[in-house]
């Protein structure tokens, strides 16, 4: 079993014996600002997604796999890392992909059905404060094609939006994940989970081109999508894959309004997007990974967009750039526009090691897309992956992620971490 201690060294001189010397009735336990913690039972568990609640507590989205059934998990935990309670979903074959907090202090979790391995449908669960259900739905596509969400946005009339691609049944060449043609859809729904079948069941994206969509984001303006296509929307693009974003209307309808982030003349995917805080300066920050022929991620690509866009990068971008922290490859699985010293944002990646295994990779870059630091967390001779991560209160730094143990089997992670990555202070 990988073992993560911190290595802690207290020295009294012979002047504080004689006046006095802390004792662990009066100093911090260092195990309650900085830890690693363990979670999940019999089979594997994988991490998903973490949201800080007002009371201080956590809680913790992941998935649990045993003797062939994966079900939805959820964990709370306290600001230590101590469980206070865990559930496990009553449904066959369900997947969690992203969680979101809701106006009324529920939860709303978004997953994925696995009906056959050919036919995805999505499913909502809210859920109240203490994990208990209160109403859910299920939803796909009427072709029954394997539908992926990727992210839930609630809006401000109390519905939520769920974004991701519809795969189709033929096989592409393997520059992109996943493998097949696809198109972007984006599927509304109102308070109650009742989806609209009118006008947001529609699906965007070219016949035998690759289309996914990453996020929705409710705007003044209507709503913006972000994703990634290898359409050629401009001559110079060569049919590569890229990020790109558009506007769809109050009604579900696209627009024409499209912008393309990143090198033309690389394989870039858009992996997660977070809108900035408005106190931050507002804007979306997109995080992508450029992926090579072989189908792997090689760097990491970030792009700052402001506020309201007008679909010309020109005039929309504030930073867009690849940046390189270490020589291995790097896959973007997730952001956060937490503020830290000096403000910036915090990127949580997966790397790839000397022996071909995945180590969570915490990067921070500051408000202009410049690396300030990064950090490795993990075993190298083990897979790690990344899920979530944010800040707390106390200016510390909470990663998410699942790492696999030496009797083969995968658990959730939780590293509560100081102010620049470390375990320690």
């Amino acid at each position: 079993m990988k073992r993560f201690l911190p290595a802690i060294l207290i020295v009294c001189s012979i002047t504080a014996l004689l006046t006095g010397c802390d004792t662990t009735s009066n100093i911090d336990d260092p195990n309650d600002s900085h830890f690693i913690k363990y979670y999940g039972g019999d089979g594997n568990q994988s991490s998903v997604d973490m949201l800080a609640l007002p009371d201080g507590n956590i809680l913790l989205l992941g998935n649990t796999q045993f003797a062939g059934e994966k079900s939805i998990y959820l964990l709370k935990v306290d600001a230590k890392g101590q469980l206070l309670w865990e559930k496990t979903f009553e449904g066959t074959n369900e997947v969690a992909v992203d969680m979101e907090p809701m106006q009324d202090g529920n939860v709303a979790i978004l997953a994925t059905v696995e009906v056959t391995s050919d036919n995805h449908d999505i499913k909502l669960i809210v859920v109240s404060d203490g994990g208990d259900e209160v109403r859910s739905a299920v939803y796909g596509t009427w072709s029954g094609k394997k539908d992926t969400p990727k992210s839930l946005t609630p809006l401000t009339d109390g519905g939520f939006i769920v974004t991701g691609l519809t795969i189709a049944d033929k096989a592409v060449e393997p520059k992109v994940n996943p493998d097949f043609y696809s198109n972007v859809f984006h599927f509304r729904c109102n308070s109650l989970l009742e989806f609209d079948d009118v006008t947001w069941s529609e699906l965007y994206g070219a016949t035998e081109q690759v289309d996914g969509g990453v996020k929705t984001f409710e705007n003044l303006d209507g709503f913006y999508v972000f994703g990634y296509s290898d359409q050629k929307f401009k001559p110079e693009q060569g049919g590569n894959l890229g990020m790109f974003y558009y506007r769809i209307a109050s009604v579900g309808t696209p627009s024409e309004d499209i912008g393309i982030l990143g090198d033309e003349a690389q394989n870039i995917r858009t992996d997660f997007v977070h809108q900035v805080r408005s106190e931050l300066g507002g804007g979306f920050l997109v995080v992508g990974s450029t992926i090579n022929p072989s189908g792997t991620s090689s760097a990491l690509h970030v792009a700052r967009l402001r506020p309201q866009l007008d679909f010309n990068p020109a005039k929309d971008k504030q930073f867009d750039r690849e940046i390189g922290v270490l020589t291995t490859s790097l896959e973007g699985v997730s952001a956060t526009t937490s503020l830290v010293t000096p403000q910036g944002f915090l990127v949580l990646g997966e790397e790839t090691r000397s022996l071909g295994t995945k180590n969570l990779s915490l990067i921070k870059i500051d408000q202009v897309g410049q690396v300030v630091w990064s950090v490795s967390l993990g075993s190298e001779e083990e897979n790690d992956d990344a899920a979530a991560v944010i800040e707390t209160s106390d200016e510390k730094i909470l990663v998410l992620g699942t790492v696999e143990l030496g009797d083969n089997q995968s658990k959730m992670a939780l590293f509560k971490l100081n102010s620049t990555g470390r375990l320690h202070d």
